[in-house]
């Protein structure tokens, strides 16, 4: 039985992949490149210095890390603070999985000077026993270390916990380390949605379709149905 869950936050609980299309394509049009599709998506998975290293070296630019990071939070904070909203139907199954005795805890990539102020302003934050970045452990999702810490942090196995996740790396990491994965599907990464599901053990295209068609396998991995 599942006794516990880690969700993943951008295009998982929170709708907030565009943003971060945008703040790629202001950043590297501010220094007259060109943000593609490709870089979009090498990026995706990444823990942030790593990514702030990555775009370094990309295009070459001469800036620091720091300095990088500190442009991404300052184009994306007051966005996390005032406008992202959640995936339909997320809030609702935090609170049903909460009073039904799952622990639950968060495995992000993002900065916590970004999105606490977002689920605060959600009223979810008091919801997870337990947060973790990318940073907190050093690397980004390619490897099971930000799932495995997040487990650990609020009391179970891989074998106990489910792993929400839009990422396929993201999903193909926690799948290696013993996770039950659910794949949910993001707009933005829709051309990857066919591995999405390969790696998923439920693949589901929005909350709501646990209160309907995918009843039967929530019910299955959590025992209990979601009214």
């Amino acid at each position: 039985m599942i006794k516990g869950c880690i969700f993943d936050l951008d295009g998982t609980l929170l709708d907030s992949m565009s943003l971060w299309c945008d703040i790629d394509r202001i950043f590297l049009e501010r220094r007259g490149k060109v943000c593609t599709p490709e870089y979009q998506k090498a990026i995706t998975a990444m823990e942030i210095r790593e990514t702030a290293r990555y775009t370094i070296e990309l295009f070459d630019l001469d800036e620091s890390v720091d300095d990088v990071i500190e442009e991404w939070h300052e184009l994306a904070v007051r966005e996390y603070a005032e406008n992202i909203m959640m995936k339909s139907g997320a809030k609702e199954l935090l609170a049903s999985l909460r009073d039904h005795g799952i622990r639950l805890a968060v495995a992000t990539s993002s900065s916590e000077r970004m999105f606490i102020p977002c689920l605060r302003r959600h009223g979810i934050y008091s919801l997870f026993s337990s947060i973790v970045t990318a940073g907190d452990v050093g690397i980004g999702k390619s490897s099971p270390a930000i799932y495995l810490k997040a487990a650990s942090d609020i009391g179970v196995s891989p074998s106990e916990c489910a792993v929400f996740e839009d990422l396929p790396t993201g999903l193909e990491s926690a799948k290696g380390a013993g996770f039950t994965c659910i794949g949910i599907l993001d707009e933005f990464i829709r051309d990857e949605w066919d591995e999405v599901k390969a790696l998923s053990d439920g693949a589901i295209h929005g909350f709501s379709e646990l209160r309907s068609e995918k009843n039967s396998f929530f019910k299955s991995v959590f025992g209990y149905n979601l009214q």
